[in-house]
Parts: structure tokens; sequence; C-alpha cells
């Protein structure tokens, strides 16, 4: 397996945490995979990109205390990500939609995603493939200490293109939490 990450920010304020970091991206790729990937430099620390034969991915975190005049500048105006009909977008969007993608909330980021989406004719794969299908499971701090076993679902990881795929599929794994 072969992986490539942007480094991630210390986390600050807490002392018994010194060692970790925070918001860093990882790309595994398949030790199988036929083509070269080239890492290429990023402006944000919220995007990992990179080209895989004649697609330019760019793997994203968007933290939900990012504003969504931030997240907008990154997909529009003189900033924006370079795309065009072999872009893919993935990652952790924080962009919760029902109308989009079957989640049970949304937030005003995951309003603006659906309306970007539509307006530039993107492809948002989970919406086509797997509708409703959560790519988030966990268990909720604050019902687990009332009840003990409650969790909740969202749909925040998402694969978004510019053009349609050849015989696309996604596969979410179930976590079990106890």
């Amino acid at each position: 397996m072969y992986s490539t990450h942007t480094y991630g920010k210390r986390v600050s304020g807490d002392p018994h945490h010194t060692h970790c970091g925070q918001q860093g991206i990882t790309l595994l790729v398949n030790p199988t995979c036929p083509y070269p990937v080239m890492p290429l430099p990023s402006r944000s620390p919220y995007v990992f990109s990179c080209l895989v034969s004649k697609y330019l991915i760019h793997c994203l975190y968007l933290p939900p205390s990012l504003s969504d005049q931030e997240v907008a500048a990154l997909f529009e105006g003189p900033d924006a990500l370079e795309q065009d009909a072999n872009t893919i977008l993935c990652g952790d969007f924080n962009a919760r939609s029902q109308a989009l993608l079957g989640d049970t909330a949304t937030y005003t980021r995951g309003s603006w995603l659906h309306e970007f989406i539509l307006s530039n004719g993107l492809h948002c794969w989970n919406a086509l493939l797997a509708y409703g299908v959560p790519t988030l499971s966990s268990p909720s701090r604050l019902d687990n200490a009332q009840v003990g076993h409650t969790s909740w679902n969202s749909i925040v990881d998402l694969i978004i293109s510019y053009s349609p795929l050849l015989e696309p599929t996604i596969t979410t794994a179930q976590l079990m939490f106890s």
C-alpha cells in the first residue's frame, strides 16, 4: 500500500495530546494501481491534490469550523481549485443534505453544495449510487452518556466528478461500535 499525505495541524491547548495532529489528509493507493500517482502542491491545508493517469483528484477535509464563505472560496473565484472534465473531488465535505444525499439533516453547507453541483452540472456519485447510505456512523457522546447505546448516522464523505465515470460503484463499510 502506497500512501502520501498533508501534514495536519498540531492539537493545541491540551497538554495530554501534544503529540497528536488534526485535519491532515492521507491518500492510500492500492499497490495494484497501474498508474503513477503524482502529488501536486496545494494552496490550502484542507486539500490534497494529485494526478492519477489523466485524472486530477482533489482530496478534501472541510472541517465544520470552516465558514461557508471559506468553503465557497475553494470552488469559486480567483483562488478556486483547478477543475476540468477529468477532475474528481472526494473526501469529508461536512455538507449534509436531505435533498441531494438522502441524509437525515440539511446544513447550510449541504444546501450550498447541492446548488453548486446543480448549477455546474456535476455528478455526485453518492446521490446516484448510494442515496441515503450513511458514510459516518458514530455513537453520540451525549446520548451514550444518558442511555448507553444510541448512535447517529450522516452522509458527509462524498465523491463528485465533472464528467460521468465509466461503470462507477460505491461500497461503504459498516463499522460497529460497542
